[in-house]
């Protein structure tokens, strides 16, 4: 019986909750909302490739795009990938983006991705999960400083066009895909701003 009454009360009270949201009143046009989040900590950096915990990527995530993304489910999606084909013997992948602009109405290009992934390689960044995407071509060798970045198995075909060339097939890359390290970043912000491109 005791439970009973809890049960009751909690009932109740989510349904006061729920109708003290209810308002037939109009908002005004200019109102803004704000949406208040606990993140559990403070994060790091907010940089795709120098950040390594959840509390991170809560906001990353929040903040930019991959190719593939994630549905309620945790399964990928597409995210700037409209499409995609995959050769034949697995090893070439080739991703059409879809339309978007990063924050200063500058479009995201293929040009963003290939810069990216160079830059989560490249050993000077010190990508805690540079190993993560070691299935694209010369990538573990350009992390270890062995090949130069240009060597990577990603290219432009244009501004549309992402192609990742892999060393084996791997059919779980729109998983890997979809964690924030390869998440493109603005490749003309950061060639002006250096190391200080996240900042406000």
């Amino acid at each position: 019986m005791k439970n009973l009454s809890q049960l009751t009360l909690v009932a109740l009270a989510a349904g006061m909750l729920a109708l003290s949201g209810c308002s037939n009143d109009k908002p005004e046009e200019n109102t803004s909302l704000t949406l208040h989040r606990g993140n559990a900590a403070e994060p790091f950096s907010l940089d795709p490739h120098q950040s390594s915990g959840t509390w991170e990527n809560n906001i990353i995530g929040d903040m930019f795009i991959g190719l593939f993304t994630e549905n309620a489910a945790g399964e990928p999606i597409p995210g700037m990938a409209d499409n995609w084909e995959v050769s034949e013997d697995g090893l070439t992948w080739t991703f059409h983006l879809r339309k978007a602009n990063w924050s200063d109405g500058v479009p995201v290009t293929a040009h963003d991705f290939v810069f990216s992934l160079r830059r989560l390689l490249n050993p000077a960044t010190l990508s805690q999960y540079a190993s993560l995407v070691f299935s694209i071509k010369n990538a573990e060798a350009v992390n270890r400083g062995e090949m130069t970045t240009d060597k990577l198995g990603v290219a432009a075909l244009d501004d549309s066009t992402l192609e990742i060339k892999l060393e084996y097939p791997a059919p779980y890359l729109p998983g890997l895909l979809t964690h924030y390290t390869t998440m493109p970043v603005p490749a003309h912000v950061v060639r002006e701003k250096g190391s200080a491109w996240i900042k406000p």
